[in-house]
């Protein structure tokens, strides 16, 4: 079975690219039974030189890019946040109304997506901490890693519900945060408070660097997985829209024996 994905990305950032492109060679390769239908960006060209070289980039796989910059339309549009998020993902329903996604995969969208939206598609998010684990960006998500100095990080992809980031898993990787190779960066921050790392530090700290480092060497990996769980039936459509409005508890496939494996054969 060949699934049809509709790709959602902000495209700020390198992270972003690296996780599509990966994903997308992939598919080009023939190891991954995937076509990326479409990809939409909340942004157009000309908003972000880094976000121009990813369509470029999107553009050179001859995928179709659909683009709509929510900062013009947000401007434009009076009242609450929670009217404009309707307005703007009206227009990018209609935008995409030609597309036939059997899955769409948010991966460094950088905007909550309302119910429009994820009642109209079934949509994955990718978020930088295991079920259970911490909400917000990955930057939030790992310095509350670093004050709450849990025994396991990961990542996960889950189903986009209205609760932001806590919308029922359906699959993560994890890995010790304790492990040999992370132990001199905790030791060098023994009793100092997270707000003086901040100040001091902030994102170049060690520790931080490193827990991102282990976190976003494997998201590709999970992506690419997932995709190949549900395009092999291994995880169902049935299944998928069951949890979209369902009170039933999920049950995530963990995908570290795989994942591990493909990243001790990865090339350097």
């Amino acid at each position: 079975m060949t699934l049809s994905i509709g790709w959602f990305t902000t495209g700020r950032g390198p992270g972003s690219r690296g996780l599509f492109d990966f994903t997308q060679r992939q598919i080009t390769e023939g190891t991954l039974g995937a076509k990326i239908e479409f990809v939409f960006s909340n942004r157009e060209r000309g908003e972000s030189p880094l976000t121009d070289q990813f369509f470029n980039i999107i553009e050179s796989y001859k995928i179709p890019l659909v683009t709509l910059s929510s900062a013009r339309i947000y401007e434009s549009i009076t009242g609450h946040a929670s009217q404009k998020r309707r307005e703007y993902d009206k227009m990018v329903m209609d935008k995409l109304a030609q597309f036939r996604p059997q899955i769409c995969l948010l991966a460094g969208y950088m905007l909550i997506v309302g119910e429009n939206l994820s009642d109209h598609y079934t949509m994955l998010n990718l978020h930088p901490s295991i079920p259970g684990g911490p909400s917000g960006t990955w930057q939030q998500v790992i310095w509350e890693t670093i004050r709450t100095r849990p025994d396991t990080a990961g990542a996960m992809i889950h189903i986009v519900t209205k609760d932001l980031d806590k919308g029922p898993a359906i699959s993560y990787c994890s890995f010790p945060t304790h492990q040999r190779s992370l132990e001199e960066s905790w030791n060098d921050i023994q009793d100092v408070p997270i707000e003086q790392l901040k100040s001091t530090h902030g994102q170049n700290l060690a520790i931080f660097q490193r827990l991102r480092y282990e976190e976003y060497r494997r998201e590709p990996f999970l992506i690419s997985e997932t995709i190949r769980a549900i395009a092999t039936g291994a995880l169902s459509f049935k299944y998928l829209e069951m949890l979209k409005d369902s009170t039933h508890d999920p049950k995530p496939i963990c995908l570290n024996t795989t994942i591990e494996l493909s990243i001790s054969s990865a090339p350097d």
